[in-house]
């Protein structure tokens, strides 16, 4: 009499195979998304220390940025004509200045942004002229940022005397322009028909630190949401 063979309850080889193999993909996967985590984490905690050792203007910078404002037609007018001239405050500029024999970038637009360092009572807040540049003081290199109301019929020029410092002890501050065709620039100037009167895309910002706060590089790129309509 033939006996019954028992159940067989156990895995084959090629099962375990299989489930091993997918056990190590989702290890795999879990494990790079962990990396991936902790390497933004870092990247986040760098750039928020960079930006406390640059103190308030990086953030205040991109701020200003993000809020530009700029003319549009019919209110902008086409260059040369008299109304044109009186519209000169509302340009986007960036030059470059040489300082003992150094160059930094200087750059001269109009925001929305709500800060203004020097307001008063008499000076409501509004569409704000901001000029970034920089200045020497001994053989230190400041930050600063003049900011003026820009309704009001003569605008302040910048003077270090009284201007914040937005940045202490810097070694470097060069802005890049980038536009819509992704071609960099060191200048700009939206009353240029070369830049086809416009604003560029994005502005890259980078600020070096001073021997005093162990000469790091600070960089970070800004999107401008406005648009010149044609």
């Amino acid at each position: 009499m033939l006996k019954n063979k028992p159940d067989s309850k156990g895995f084959t080889l090629v099962e375990v195979l299989v489930a091993l193999a997918v056990f190590s993909g989702l290890m795999m996967t879990l494990f790079s998304s962990f990396n991936a985590f902790t390497a933004s984490s870092r990247m986040i905690r760098d750039y928020e220390k960079k930006s406390r050792d640059a103190g308030p203007g990086l953030d205040t910078l991109v701020s200003d940025l993000e809020q530009v404002f700029a003319l549009q037609p019919p209110r902008l007018m086409e260059t040369g004509t008299e109304d044109a001239q009186s519209q000169e405050k509302f340009r986007f500029a960036a030059a470059i200045d040489q300082i003992d024999g150094r160059a930094f970038s200087r750059l001269e637009f109009t925001s929305l942004s709500p800060v203004q360092f020097r307001s008063s009572p008499d000076r409501p807040l509004g569409i704000t002229g901001l000029v970034y540049y920089v200045s020497a003081h001994g053989e230190r290199m400041d930050l600063h940022r003049s900011d003026t109301p820009i309704h009001f019929p003569d605008r302040d020029q910048p003077s270090p005397c009284t201007d914040p410092v937005v940045v202490k002890d810097i070694e470097s501050f060069d802005l890049t322009f980038i536009d819509i065709e992704g071609e960099g620039h060191d200048r700009w100037d939206s009353r240029d028909e070369e830049l086809d009167y416009g604003l560029p895309a994005r502005v890259g910002i980078a600020i070096t630190l001073g021997r005093h706060q162990g000469s790091r590089k600070i960089s970070t790129q800004v999107a401008i949401p406005v648009r010149v309509e044609k």
